[in-house]
């Protein structure tokens, strides 16, 4: 679900790669389908390169948000981006840290809280060969501050 979008107007959004050539390959577009009649038809449309994207709209800050993985230069951030709709090209980086994730959900609203969560895992091979455990980032301004914390992990089912 981290592909879909719904906008303002009522709109759903669908993004997904364009033209990857393998699971490597980094030098991809994206593209979405977009409904604006609840999904009974679709139109392809280009996503524009710097655009935010898929995202959710949060609506005590009246902006939307999106997640993923910052792979620019060296670093392999966590980060979330915030812009004005889906189609916004200026788009705010903030990095929720600088530890790389994997599974990274779209932020999640609670609205009578007025805060925003963040779920992803984290590898921890030494412990097992696929040992995901839990992380959330949660702000309570509105996406400008966030903090990590780790729940417990569920136990891991043992082989009969």
């Amino acid at each position: 679900w981290s592909g879909l979008c719904v906008t303002r107007d009522g709109r759903i959004r669908f993004y997904s790669p364009y033209n990857k050539k393998s699971v490597y390959d980094t030098n991809y577009e994206m593209f979405y389908v977009e409904s604006d009649d609840c999904g009974v038809s679709w139109k392809k449309h280009m996503k524009p390169k710097n655009s935010l994207g898929a995202s959710v709209y949060i609506p005590f800050t009246d902006k939307y948000m999106g997640t993923r993985q910052n792979t620019e230069g060296e670093d392999d951030l966590t980060c979330v981006y915030i812009g004005d709709d889906p189609d916004d090209e200026n788009v705010r980086k903030i990095v929720l840290s600088e530890k790389t994730y994997v599974d990274l959900k779209q932020p999640f609203v609670l609205k009578k809280r007025n805060r925003i969560i963040v779920s992803a895992q984290e590898m921890r091979p030494e412990l097992h060969p696929s040992a995901y455990f839990p992380v959330l980032f949660y702000s309570d301004d509105g996406g400008e501050t966030w903090r990590e914390t780790h729940p417990g992990a569920a136990p891991f089912a043992e082989s009969k």
